[in-house]
């Protein structure tokens, strides 16, 4: 099973300006006027994605369905190929926005997977995907500092997905998918 991972196979149907530069396994992460994330220890070939920059799926009448989160990481792991989807908040507690936000950017990675299959031909097996939520403080009451180094909160469930929720602005991939 010597595949060539979906990351690589996306890096160049993007435009460049979609892309995040990952340095070293390391990226930033930023939402303008929100906040910024350093996330450090990607797999070598990851694909960082700003959602922001790919634009609508036109030709959609619900206005839900183009709604998706901040960024998608795309990346080989042990288990295979896995996606990532990142929401940013200042803020995570009350945020039905931000996990409206993930639920509804799966198709997105189903349109770039579908590219990929018309470039390369090659038919993919189901990936993992996973949903994080990252802000700067768990709530604006609980808390008004930011936190740099990062810890977890415990992960909730919504309209069918399982969202990690993650406080800080210095976080490891690995916290993404809640090793």
């Amino acid at each position: 099973m010597n595949r060539v991972a979906l990351a690589e196979q996306i890096a160049p149907i993007m435009k460049d300006d979609a892309l995040v530069p990952v340095n070293n396994g390391q990226v930033e992460l930023r939402e303008p006027n929100v906040m910024t994330v350093v996330l450090a220890g990607l797999p070598v070939g990851s694909t960082v994605i700003n959602m922001r920059k790919i634009g609508r799926l036109s030709g959609i009448r619900d206005g839900r369905w183009n709604r998706s989160c901040d960024y998608l990481l795309v990346c080989r792991t042990a288990v295979g190929d896995e996606a990532v989807f990142v929401e940013l908040k200042r803020t995570l507690s009350g945020r039905q926005k931000g996990m409206e936000q993930l639920r509804w950017s799966l198709p997105y990675l189903e349109y770039l997977r579908t590219l990929c299959r018309i470039e390369y031909g090659a038919s993919r097996a189901r990936m993992q995907a996973r949903y994080v939520m990252i802000g700067e403080r768990p709530s604006s009451r609980l808390a008004k500092q930011r936190v740099s180094g990062g810890h977890a909160l415990p992960k909730v469930r919504h309209e069918g997905i399982t969202i990690q929720r993650l406080v800080g602005s210095r976080l490891r991939f690995s916290w993404l998918k809640g090793d």
